[in-house]
């Protein structure tokens, strides 16, 4: 029965590998600074799913095929890393926060959430002022495309309103609460920490310079993709199986 299990866990982890690399190397908006997509979303399944051994192994051979088969740039061990480590991450806090529910444990990573989050946002002021020019966003030297900002937030805006609707007619499996709370924290670290980090390192500018654009592009595709998962949430119970 064991053996079974593993090997059911095995192929729903190759099914969520092929996923992640189609939505990342083909279906994602990528720029010197950051990209847009969805292909973090198979990766974060698996951890939350399969655990967080099978999260850190989706995420790390996705990246690595995913660059084989199409590579966007030159290869660095650090986006590897940080791939595994968004599999790995909403593992550990999914199956943590199922563990001590009771003991307020969801409470305190709220705090710690909303620490960061000030934090973060703060650096913005810090780094350089907002500012408009034509149809671009910069955020110190770095310039965001105003249709990259409309088109996350049109795809943002049908998501909260199918996600209103879908409530009425009962709950998912996965809190949206504790989903979102899993995403921030995941991307806490990974985009905005590690996928800062190597981008400083490969570009030759400081962390606090990228920093800023980042942090915006965060605050559109993490609640994007927290409603995704929400949507998807049905689905977790299918790869368990």
């Amino acid at each position: 029965m064991n053996k079974e299990r593993s090997l059911k866990r095995m192929i729903n982890a190759a099914f969520l590998i092929a996923i992640s690399i189609v939505l990342t190397r083909l279906l994602s908006i990528t720029t010197p600074f950051f990209r847009i997509g969805f292909g973090s979303i198979p990766i974060m399944i698996a951890g939350i799913v399969l655990g967080p051994k099978y999260g850190f192994a989706v995420g790390g051979i996705a990246d690595i095929v995913g660059f084989m088969m199409n590579p966007m740039g030159s290869f660095m061990p650090g986006f590897t890393l940080t791939a595994a480590m968004t599999g790995a991450i909403p593992g550990w806090i999914w199956s943590m926060t199922e563990q001590r529910k009771e003991r307020g444990f969801s409470k305190t990573l709220w705090i710690i959430v909303g620490i960061f989050c000030v934090g973060l946002v703060a650096s913005i002021f810090r780094v350089g002022s907002l500012r408009w020019e034509g149809t671009q966003l910069f955020v110190g030297e770095i310039s965001i495309s105003f249709v990259y900002i409309l088109g996350a937030a049109g795809i943002g805006v049908v998501l909260v309103a199918a996600t209103y609707f879908q409530n009425q007619r009962g709950n998912r499996n996965g809190s949206i609460g504790r989903l979102f709370m899993v995403v921030i924290l995941t991307n806490l670290v990974c985009s905005m920490g590690l996928n800062t980090l190597w981008l400083s390192i490969l570009l030759g500018k400081g962390f606090l310079v990228l920093l800023p654009a980042r942090i915006i592009v965060n605050l559109i595709t993490i609640p994007v993709h927290t409603i995704v998962l929400y949507h998807l949430s049905r689905t977790f119970s299918y790869f368990d199986r």
